[in-house]
């Protein structure tokens, strides 16, 4: 399976509302790439979407190449990927073989009868990320030499995320030292990120406020940073310029391919 040590290409989708970025490193040769969308007035979650799909899209048809692939994104339009596979893997060995059947399927399933109602824009991004996901699914299911395409969470790059739920019982706050042996610490810290955390560490806390003021708190943990995270880390400061800080500065632009 392809990952962040071992993959040929790396490619790193960053969002905000209205546009969207992605620029790909290929290992051998150092070539980076880049692709840029925009469109006024879409989330940055159905931004990503799109961008996953086109990506899932652009690899099959030029070819994942030898190592694999791996798509670097935030959580939420990964959580689409990931619930995908998992009904995807669900299905009886008839429906996978038939590529209507497959996504008629899962589509049944991905698409949320709220999606339907307020006929949300997302609905039309998830259609598009199941047609590539199934369709690469299928390809990669029937043939044994295909190369695989895997998926990180953007926050892995920099950090591991703690269980939040035992951070809040142990009432870890940001600076706390933690020391984490075979992954988990003395009170029963663990990482749902990696296993095998070892090492003292120090907690940042991330504090988010929903539309009705209620509150999340996520608890995180730096991680070593290897020669290929630093890489993708460059990467991100090339989405970051690309992407505008303004509404005033989204313009309609070419895109790329890795």
């Amino acid at each position: 399976m392809a990952n962040i040590n071992n993959a040929e290409v790396s490619f790193v989708i960053d969002a905000r509302n209205g546009a969207v970025a992605r620029a790909s490193l290929r290992f051998r040769g150092g070539k980076v790439c880049t692709a840029h969308y925009e469109d006024e007035g879409v989330t940055a979650e159905e931004m990503s979407i799109a961008m996953i799909a086109q990506t899932i899209s652009d690899l099959e048809e030029y070819g994942v190449p030898r190592g694999g692939a791996i798509i670097i994104a935030a959580d939420r339009p990964l959580r689409r990927v990931f619930e995908i596979r998992k009904v995807f893997n669900g299905l009886d060995e008839e429906t996978k073989k038939d590529l209507d059947s497959a996504m008629e399927a899962v589509l049944d399933t991905v698409i949320k009868p709220w999606m339907i109602e307020q006929n949300s824009p997302l609905k039309d991004a998830l259609k598009d990320l199941v047609g590539a996901e199934v369709s690469w699914l299928m390809n990669y299911s029937a043939d044994r030499n295909a190369h695989d395409i895997s998926f990180m969470r953007s926050h892995n790059v920099h950090s591991w995320e703690l269980d939040a739920d035992a951070c809040e019982e142990n009432g870890v706050k940001e600076g706390d030292k933690l020391v984490f042996q075979e992954g988990t610490t003395e009170t029963g810290i663990t990482s749902p990120d990696w296993n095998r955390i070892s090492g003292e560490f120090t907690v940042h806390v991330s504090v988010r406020h929903d539309r009705e003021g209620n509150e999340t708190k996520r608890y995180f943990v730096d991680r070593f940073q290897t020669l290929r995270l630093k890489n993708i880390g460059k990467l991100y400061e090339i989405t970051e310029k690309i992407l505008p800080h303004d509404a005033e500065e989204l313009k309609i632009v070419e895109d790329g391919v890795f």
